[in-house]
């Protein structure tokens, strides 16, 4: 993912959740492959957001197969604890603990990243493992996009939602540990806009994002 644009719609997210996604047209006279493509989410027939991005497409690393949709994945894909990895158990321990401790922000507590509002803003830390790394072993592309959200939201006073939220990635999210700054450019009475930035080692740029916040009615 090169670039990801997202408009939330505050629709109520009940039942489960249907992706409806198409490519678009390809970006002519680069040297990688480059296309866009867009997306919406529907739960209980209402669109929960809509979404286009930019994406450049790398050799496959290993030539493993990937299911296309996890809805057309057949049933048996479940595998043993037997049949995972050092790391892999490792994860689902993790998730199990925490299930047990409550449901209670169970996503956020899983991922491990915090933030911390300020005076004039919001600071992050997150620190990387197994359970946040797909298969190119940096972080994920939309937990980068989470960790970036929740210090936006951190940075504006009071309860509030994003409606709208642009992000760019710059670089890999490898490393320990990664840090997010996010700084309100403006807070109005209903409308906020935070710009936010994720840096990993010697203060690499990894990820930069501007979010559109409005205040709970």
């Amino acid at each position: 993912t090169a670039s990801l644009q997202i408009q939330y719609s505050g629709s109520p997210i009940r039942g489960p959740l249907r992706l409806e996604a198409e490519s678009g047209d390809s970006i002519a006279g680069t040297e990688v492959p480059m296309a866009r493509a867009q997306a919406r989410v529907v739960a209980g027939g209402l669109t929960v957001l809509r979404a286009s991005g930019l994406y450049v497409r790398f050799a496959d690393r290993d030539a493993r197969p990937l299911l296309e949709s996890l809805v057309d994945a057949p049933s048996q894909t479940a595998l043993s604890p037997d049949e995972l990895g050092a790391s892999e158990r490792s994860i689902l321990l993790r998730a199990r603990k925490l299930r047990r401790a409550g449901d209670e922000r169970f996503a956020e507590r899983l991922w491990g990243y915090r933030q911390t509002a300020g005076k004039t803003g919001a600071k992050g830390s997150w620190r990387l493992g197994p359970h946040v790394l797909n298969r190119y072993e940096v972080a994920h592309g939309g937990l980068l996009c989470s960790f970036a959200s929740a210090a936006a939201m951190a940075a504006v006073p009071g309860r509030n939602r994003i409606v709208e939220f642009g992000a760019s990635f710059l670089a890999p999210g490898t490393g320990a540990r990664l840090g997010a700054t996010a700084r309100a450019v403006h807070v109005g009475r209903r409308v906020a806009t935070v710009r936010t930035a994720i840096r990993g080692p010697e203060a690499r740029p990894v990820l930069e994002t501007l979010s559109v916040h409005a205040r709970y009615a």
